[in-house]
């Protein structure tokens, strides 16, 4: 999309999979360096999951988390998480990193999220959607199923 802002352009950060609050990553990568933490969704996308949380452009909504990051530790933050998410801007990535609109409450804030890239939505069917578009409800189901 050639309005996206620059990587470097320091915007809240749409998470909605491991680095939302309490999760795995969470813990490693986010706590005690954010400034908020909110609830948000992002509408005309769905979710998906074999083995780790997928978000692309479609049907539905996906249920998350805006995070501020504290501005004296954006940069590492951010270049920590990209390495968590294999983004590289010019590369083969898991994930691309984009710039879109998320709803909290009644305002739209411009957020980077991580999309699935070309390389994983290959993969992904209709077995892989979680409909209700949450991670963690999704997770806490999976973990509650009859192996």
């Amino acid at each position: 999309m050639s309005d996206q802002p620059a990587y470097e352009t320091p915007l809240p950060l749409f998470v909605y999979g491991t680095l939302r609050t309490g999760e795995y990553n969470w813990k490693i990568y986010l706590a005690g360096k954010t400034r908020s933490e909110t609830p948000a969704i992002v509408q005309q996308h769905q979710l998906y999951a074999n083995r780790y949380p997928y978000m692309i452009v479609g049907k539905g909504s996906v249920i998350g988390t805006l995070v501020e990051i504290e501005p004296a530790l954006y940069e590492t933050v951010m270049r920590e998480i990209d390495e968590l998410e294999q983004f590289r801007p010019n590369g083969n990535s898991w994930y691309l990193r984009v710039a879109r609109y998320v709803n909290v409450g009644d305002q739209q804030i411009l957020a980077w999220m991580y999309y699935a890239s070309e390389r994983v939505t290959q993969y992904l069917t209709n077995d892989h959607q979680i409909t209700h578009g949450d991670w963690v409800r999704w997770n806490q189901e999976q973990a509650g199923r009859p192996e």
